[in-house]
């Protein structure tokens, strides 16, 4: 009986360590940061499929260089603060510290970048 209740003892007190740990419900500033980061990032790949699509001539006129570049300066901001929230973290993955957030915000901006790229070598050979 003692060793049944030694063992409860222990998983219980390994359960709310635990919890105390990552299992946060709340949002904490950082998990809000990089979501509004993830959001950026996303932004800047509509922009520049959106300049793709209208230099490839599938709606609207022009060659999208002007919306190539809002793009790439968009996803440089994206992949900056993604990297800096990243590099700042202090806590692991899971304990609402926002870092698969900031993973996500660098990879958005990196497509971005490529595909405001493709844009801008797309306009430049059209001249």
């Amino acid at each position: 009986m003692k060793m049944k209740l030694v063992s409860f003892g222990i998983l219980y007190t390994t359960i709310a360590s635990a919890e105390m740990v990552g299992g946060s419900d709340e949002m904490t500033i950082e998990l809000l940061k990089a979501i509004v980061v993830v959001v950026i990032g996303l932004i800047s790949v509509v922009i520049s499929g959106v300049a793709l699509a209208r230099s490839i001539g599938l709606f609207g006129n022009g060659n999208g260089r002007n919306w190539a570049i809002v793009a790439i300066v968009i996803a440089m901001f994206s992949i900056y603060v993604g990297g800096r929230h990243l590099f700042d973290a202090t806590g692991f993955f899971g304990t609402s510290y926002g870092q698969a957030g900031s993973i996500v915000a660098i990879v958005l901006g990196l497509i971005g970048v490529v595909l405001a790229c493709l844009i801008l070598v797309r306009s430049r050979r059209k001249s």
